[in-house]
């Protein structure tokens, strides 16, 4: 065994060593330059801050023509604050210049005497083709000591290979200027990206009682490979989102066999538990690093010309309907955008007058000319103070985002949060002026609820579930529509709360618990099945009671026999008056009517974004509701179905078990957007941990560790949806995999309740609870 885990090592290892030197030989295959009368030949910046790759930009080598403008050969830029500057030593005359660099954007050339005080000497123009491409100009009439390159404009992904600049023009103008084979960044991240996962095995492979010279072995394939992987990120910075997603298909898949090694592995070679606890350590980072975007902001500020976290296609329609709540109520935020927007701009009334808009009355698509008379009655509703204060807002909502996207984002849905949340936000918001640093603090709220969470479920359900959790938290992909909710304000509160609700309950703290699940259940609505799901076991074990003792209990009885399951429901109920109340009373008493009309106006229509059983029934085109027509037996066989497993599931468990057993229900009875089925990061607490001994080695039953690796399995094979393109088919086979899973899911704890009743009360006269571990 240890000659067959060193030649494996060794092997690993040597595929990292070629993979890290493969990068360095694609770009360094271009046959020797020479100045040709470029004045910028191997001249080295005097100042800069761009860093990666910096001498590249005068080594008098190009990228080959249309090739992808994140390679090797090219010096990325940052933004269009970023420059590179030179000193020619002297002042120098310049009439042609020439660059490479990506084809969207332009590219200013300045020059300078003293290098404090910079001209334009040219811009360099967009091309209309993609890739990598040239431009150059020979008529320049000017003088420079010092010259200075930045981006002038573009899509935020800046790169240049090459900057050349001439006194005199050669005739053959440029010159030779060699192209370099330049390797792909995003191919040579997924390369590293495969071997992380594979490097992260080899620690797995090592046995409790191996050779220290194997366990040094392993650590350092390991370690090349934490290493090589970083060094890969850095160098293809941005990381593009399919990228982004094969890492989650990674982290996703190495937490799988990090289970299965320790659980299903030969006794003869038992796992080290601190390399488990590690690998799954790595995991839940990395999971949680990558609902974040591997730490790189989604959204590009035009106005300040930066990257930020602040989640802008998001707050461009929350931050409004919230703060404006009481004038604008879940129906006037887009009448109020062209209102606003006309009275900074009345002349573009006649170009706007057509752009799709939608009406939030009747969620139908209609257009500012057929809603002018709602647009210009929107003001009445304001006073002058709140007026221009909401116009501020709207400015810097279309500064950051720029015109046409803002006025394109007329087409969402607006606002569709219950009161409660609105109300929370409201206030937030009402605090916070807009601004990128604001909101992104913004958004730490959501990082702070869910870290509280992931340390909670560590005390209460133990290290594994809780790292699990967090590799689950941002493996899996139902979470991405174009982006993530990763800088959103208050978007994964409700899924925080309830987690915490059911820590609660598992601690037996049922009141708290209740109000937990219940204050998600007000902010979001579909949480309310994971109450009904926590009262299951009582309801199972109430009927069962009836069922033998052939009477029911009077109602002291059943209070006093299920105190606990009562003491949640109160807590509930509590927590439902008091949040529904002040809503009310802080928005208007007829927000929550709006509010539930407006949900089932969403849930009228069929779309390709969600995800629900009547998605995978019916399909995602316009012809669902009559597909489901006609396949109606099947559709109600399919419910009941999985209505049957759930409540069979939750038979013998624990209220925090079923409440989470509770949200399977969700795409099963509701039709929720894609990014609602991320409470299935929460499912791994359905398996009980267990505290390993020497007796006793194993952290969970393999019924319960077939849990966890049904929903790491889960994330690693997401990965292949994401190379669909059409939207639609692509959700649709999401939902084949969520619906898979559940499946197997179900099948599993409903095998584990039946063994367990078959092995200890085959009569079905004793206890119907699962014994707490």
């Amino acid at each position: 065994m240890p000659k067959v885990l060193r030649a494996f090592f060794a092997l690993l290892g040597v595929c990292l060593v070629l993979v890290s030197s493969r990068a360095i030989a694609d770009s360094d295959d271009a046959p020797p330059s020479t100045a040709n009368g470029n004045l910028l030949f191997r001249l080295r910046p005097i100042h800069s801050d761009a860093h990666r790759r910096i001498d590249q930009l005068t080594d008098g080598r190009r990228g080959r023509e249309g090739d992808s403008w994140k390679s090797l050969a090219t010096v990325p830029l940052a933004g269009r604050d970023s420059y590179v500057v030179y000193d020619l030593g002297k002042p120098t005359p310049i009439v042609g210049a020439w660059l490479q660099g990506d084809n969207n954007d332009t590219y200013e050339v300045e020059g300078s005497s003293d290098g404090e005080h910079f001209e334009t000497l040219w811009i360099a123009p967009v091309v209309h083709q993609s890739g990598l491409r040239t431009r150059s100009t020979t008529d320049l009439h000017a003088t420079a000591r010092y010259v200075r390159l930045h981006p002038k404009s573009g899509d935020g992904f800046f790169g240049v290979t090459e900057l050349e600049l001439f006194s005199s023009v050669p005739a053959d103008f440029p010159g030779n200027v060699p192209e370099v084979r330049s390797g792909s960044l995003d191919a040579h991240f997924r390369d590293a990206t495969v071997l992380f996962g594979l490097a992260l095995m080899a620690p797995l492979l090592l046995y409790r009682g191996a050779k220290p010279s194997l366990v040094v072995f392993a650590l350092l394939v390991a370690g090349i490979g934490i290493v090589n992987f970083a060094l890969a990120y850095l160098d293809a910075l941005p990381i593009d989102p399919r990228e982004v997603s094969l890492v989650r298909g990674t982290v996703g898949l190495a937490a799988a066999l990090t289970v299965a090694r320790e659980v299903f592995a030969p006794r003869r070679f038992p796992a080290v538990r601190a390399v488990i606890l590690a690998t799954l350590g790595l995991t839940g980072v990395l999971g949680v690093v990558c609902f974040y975007n591997l730490a790189q902001p989604q959204f590009y500020s035009r106005g300040r010309d930066e990257w930020t976290f602040a989640h802008y296609l998001d707050l461009r329609q929350y931050y409004t309907t919230a703060k404006y709540f009481r004038e604008l109520g879940y129906r006037g935020i887009y009448e109020a955008d062209v209102a606003t927007f006309l009275e900074d701009h009345p002349e573009r009334k006649e170009s706007i007058a057509n752009i799709p808009m939608r009406d939030l009355h009747s969620h139908r698509m209609s257009t500012p000319e057929r809603q002018e008379a709602r647009i210009q009655a929107i003001k009445s509703r304001f006073t002058p103070e709140r007026w221009q204060e909401l116009k501020e807002d709207e400015r810097w909502f279309r500064d950051a985002m720029g015109n046409s996207h803002w006025l394109e984002m007329l087409c969402d849905f607006g606002g569709n949060a219950t009161p409660v949340w609105m109300t929370i936000a409201h206030f937030l918001f009402s605090a916070t002026p807009p601004s990128n640093l604001g909101f992104t603090l913004l958004g730490f709220i959501d990082l702070a609820l869910l870290g509280g969470m992931f340390f909670a479920v560590w005390r209460c359900y133990g290290p594994r579930t809780a790292l699990i959790v967090m590799t689950v938290f941002g493996a899996n992909d139902f979470i991405m529509y174009g982006t993530n909710w990763g800088g959103a304000t208050l978007r994964h509160d409700w899924l925080a709360y309830i987690g915490y609700g059911a820590c609660a309950l598992r601690k037996e703290r049922w009141a708290l618990g209740g109000a937990l699940l219940a204050l998600s259940t007000m902010i979001r609505v579909f949480p309310a099945l994971s109450i009904a799901g926590a009262a299951l076991p009582a309801a199972m074990r109430v009927s069962e009671s009836f069922v033998r003792e052939r009477r029911m209990p009077g109602l002291r009885e059943l209070i006093e026999r299920e105190r606990g399951t009562v003491r949640m429901l109160l807590g509930a109920a509590a927590t439902a008056v008091i949040t529904f109340a002040i809503s009310a009373a802080v928005l208007s008493p007829g927000a929550w009517p709006d509010c539930l009309k407006k949900i089932s106006q969403l849930a009228a229509d069929n779309h390709p974004a969600s995800i629900a059983l009547r998605s995978l029934i019916g399909g995602w085109e316009d012809n669902q509701a009559s597909v489901i027509r006609n396949r109606l037996p099947l559709f109600i066989v399919a419910t009941l179905l999985y209505v049957g497993l759930v409540v069979l599931a939750a038979r013998r468990r624990r209220a925090d078990q079923g409440a989470l057993l509770g949200m399977i229900l969700v795409p099963v009875l509701t039709y929720p957007a894609n990014y609602y089925i991320h409470f299935v990061f929460l499912l791994p607490m359905l398996a009980t941990e267990l505290r390993p001994t020497d007796a006793e080695p194993l952290p969970a039953s393999r019924i319960d560790a077939g849990v966890w690796l049904t929903l790491l399995f889960m994330c690693a094979g997401q990965y292949f949806t994401v190379m669909i393109a059409d939207l639609g088919l692509h959700f649709y086979f999401e939902t084949v995999v969520l619906f898979t899973v559940f499946t197997v899911l179900l099948g599993l704890l409903v095998k584990d309740d039946v063994v367990a009743w078959a092995t200890t009360d085959p009569a079905g006269l004793g206890p119907t609870e699962r014994p707490a571990s």
